[in-house]
């Protein structure tokens, strides 16, 4: 072996890390970018076919925000005007959706990132970097925002951020962020066991709290 090759896997030996998290970085640009925004979803996605774009279809034919009148496919009316306010972007249904979706994803690993980060005792770049790029790659994240194109990763940044809020002990705004989880999609439930738990456990924060998920 050369000693310029020695000294080059001496270096990847070493730095073992901070290439896979490189890797991971490439990896995720060429995801989002040559896959999630040139991938024509009408292909692969029988709910967009079928739900999405004629919603959004109806969305632009009665008037983008005077559509909210009327019920318009049967998701809650936080994703309804979501939906009205990106029909006046005059773009495509699934650019529209694939825009938010990336954006809501990098959001949400960010949080993730940042909540793993404030868990660790001894902290590192690497505690931040590695689950906010993790977040971006795994396959329920990327496919459900940028192929199937659903909000799940919406409701699911709210309860990241609730989360923090209540290991921060600021209760107020937990609830508060909590309850916008839910406005989104009633799936965020499956947090409530969880926060009455920490209510009867811990014993210090008033149940008027609960009122601010309304």
């Amino acid at each position: 072996m050369r000693n310029g090759e020695r000294k080059i896997l001496s270096w990847v030996t070493k730095h073992i890390a901070v290439v896979c998290l490189v890797i991971m970085l490439f990896l995720t640009i060429w995801l989002y970018i040559s896959v999630g925004l040139k991938l024509d979803v009408t292909e692969v996605s029988a709910d967009f076919n079928s739900f999405l774009q004629p919603w959004w279809n109806e969305f632009v034919r009665k008037g983008h925000f005077h559509a909210l009148a009327h019920q318009i496919g049967n998701y809650n009316i936080a994703y309804q005007t979501l939906l009205a306010w990106l029909s006046t972007w005059h773009l495509n249904c699934q650019g529209a959706l694939k825009i938010v979706g990336g954006i809501t994803n990098f959001i949400l690993a960010f949080l993730v990132g940042g909540f793993t980060y404030r868990l660790k005792q001894h902290k590192h770049w690497f505690d931040f970097v590695l689950p906010c790029l993790a977040t971006l790659i795994l396959p329920t994240v990327f496919l459900n925002s940028m192929v199937w194109l659903q909000c799940d990763a919406l409701y699911t940044l709210f309860i990241v951020g609730a989360l923090w809020c209540f290991y921060s002990d600021h209760w107020a705004w937990g609830m508060f962020i909590y309850g916008i989880s839910l406005a989104w999609k009633l799936q965020a439930i499956m947090l409530l066991p969880f926060i009455i738990m920490m209510y009867l456990l811990q014993r210090k924060h008033s149940i008027a709290n609960f009122l601010l998920i309304l």
